[in-house]
């Protein structure tokens, strides 16, 4: 849950945008969604060669872009859409080698973990309580979602999300869209959680509910 996107990033993918995009890269629907796994797939490994700390951040950042671009470049663009997603990957990541580092929050999935030297136990506990109790909070679908997509290391990470899209009667580029906005919305109610529950804060009467 990196908080490290640029302004440029905060235009967000809608679901007209996102079928609009399918459409643009195939015709077929199911073809579609296999073509969006392979540019992703090709985005992250691609920006993980060149040592990006967070690299599907980067992938979907540069689909988003490409997302939001697509009525200008629609009507004329010819041939295989997957290079037009490489050459706005590379602007990603010339912007990326330019922003300043950033302390991610943690992920969604993290253990109670011993704190890094030098860093006091109570903020690591007071952040994952604030993760348990937004979590809690959410529907049980969204729990669902939430805890299984980001669980796993590469092909366990691919395995879970294929049986969570079956089991949910989604496809995987349905599936990654769900995931995103639910993550949003898990991510503001930590950052008000965190804000009521230190020293100082006002007690804002933190509202969990969707």
């Amino acid at each position: 849950m990196d908080d490290s996107s640029s302004p440029k990033e905060k235009w967000a993918l809608t679901r007209e945008t996102f079928d609009r995009l399918l459409a643009w890269l195939d015709p077929d629907r199911e073809q579609a969604g296999i073509k969006y796994e392979e540019i992703r797939s090709a985005l992250i490994k691609g920006f993980t060669k060149h040592g990006c700390s967070t690299p599907e951040d980067l992938a979907d950042q540069t689909i988003n872009r490409v997302a939001g671009k697509l009525p200008k470049i629609e009507p004329t663009y010819v041939g295989d859409p997957a290079p037009y997603f490489y050459a706005v990957a590379y602007n990603i990541y010339r912007e990326y080698l330019r922003r300043p580092e950033t302390v991610p929050l943690p992920q969604i999935d993290l253990p109670s973990p011993d704190p890094p030297p030098g860093e006091p136990a109570d903020d690591i506990e007071l952040v994952l309580a604030c993760l348990r109790r937004c979590v809690r909070h959410l529907k049980e679908r969204d729990q669902e979602v939430i805890l299984q997509y980001y669980q796993g290391e590469k092909q366990v990470k691919i395995r879970l999300r294929k049986e969570l899209a079956l089991r949910l009667g989604l496809s995987l580029p349905a599936l990654r869209l769900l995931a995103q906005r639910i993550r949003k919305r898990l991510k503001k109610l930590i950052l008000l959680c965190l804000e009521q529950s230190l020293p100082g804060g006002a007690d804002s009467g933190l509202d969990l509910s969707f």
